[in-house]
C-alpha cells in the first residue's frame, strides 16, 4: 500500500460550523521529509485568524508526527495577508520565484517560503 502524501482538511467557523476554507499539507520528497503547504480562505475569513491557526496545528503535525524535515510554501507577491500568515508560523521568505505559475493564461510570480523542524534547526545551533 502506498504511503499517504496528502493531508488536506476542510477548515469551519466553531460558532457557525460554516466552511472558511481548506488547507493542504502535501509531502513532496519521502528521502528528503520535504512537504508543502497550501491554503485558500474565503474573503469573510480573512483576518480572523483561520489561516495561521490551521497552517501552525498543520505544520506542527507534518514535524512531530510525519518526521517531516522542511515545510515550504508559496504565495502571490501581492498577497500580504498570505505572507503574515506564513511569518507566524515561522517560516522565511527564502526566494522569489519568476513566472512561477499559469493562472488564468497569465504567468504569475511567487514569493517562496520555508521552516526547517525546530528540532533540526536546534541540533544546527548547536553545531554552529
Amino acid at each position: 500500500m502506498r504511503p499517504r502524501i496528502r493531508y488536506g482538511l476542510a477548515v469551519t467557523d466553531r460558532a457557525t460550523g460554516a466552511v472558511a476554507g481548506s488547507i493542504e499539507l502535501r509531502v513532496v520528497s519521502d528521502r528528503h521529509r520535504r512537504a508543502t503547504l497550501d491554503f485558500a480562505f474565503g474573503r469573510p475569513a480573512w483576518g480572523r485568524g483561520y489561516a495561521t491557526e490551521a497552517a501552525h496545528a498543520l505544520v506542527g503535525y507534518g514535524f512531530a508526527t510525519l518526521d517531516l524535515r522542511k515545510v515550504t510554501a508559496t504565495c502571490s507577491p501581492d498577497n500580504l495577508g498570505s505572507h503574515r500568515v506564513l511569518t507566524k508560523i515561522g517560516m522565511r521568505q527564502e526566494g522569489y520565484l519568476h513566472d512561477h505559475i499559469l493562472v488564468r493564461d497569465t504567468w504569475q510570480d511567487r514569493l517562496l517560503f520555508g521552516l526547517v523542524s525546530p528540532d533540526a534547526a536546534t541540533a544546527l545551533d548547536q553545531a554552529g
